[in-house]
C-alpha cells in the first residue's frame, strides 16, 4: 500500500510538473511576442518621429521660400509703382 501511494503521488506531481512547465512555457512565449510587439511599436515610433522632423524641416523650407517670394513681390510692386510716379 505504501508504494501504491507514493506510485500515485509521483503520478500526481508528474502531472502537476507537466502542467507547470506548460505554464512557464505559454507564459514565456507570450512574453516573446509582448516584446517582438514592442519592438515593432518602437520602431513605428522612431520611423514617425524621423517623418516630423522631415516634415517640420519641409515646412520651415517652404515658410522660407514663400517668405522670399513674398519679399520679391513687394520690391517688383514697389518697383511698378516707382515707375508709375
Amino acid at each position: 500500500m505504501d508504494h501504491t501511494l507514493n506510485l500515485g503521488a509521483l503520478i500526481n506531481i508528474g502531472g502537476i510538473t507537466a502542467t507547470l512547465c506548460v505554464i512557464v512555457a505559454s507564459s514565456v512565449w507570450g512574453v516573446s511576442r509582448i516584446a517582438t510587439n514592442l519592438a515593432r511599436v518602437e520602431a513605428a515610433i522612431r520611423h514617425l518621429e524621423q517623418r516630423i522632423a522631415d516634415l517640420t524641416m519641409s515646412h520651415k523650407e517652404t515658410s522660407r521660400e514663400v517668405d522670399e517670394l513674398k519679399d520679391r513681390i513687394i520690391k517688383v510692386e514697389s518697383s511698378l509703382v516707382s515707375e508709375q510716379k
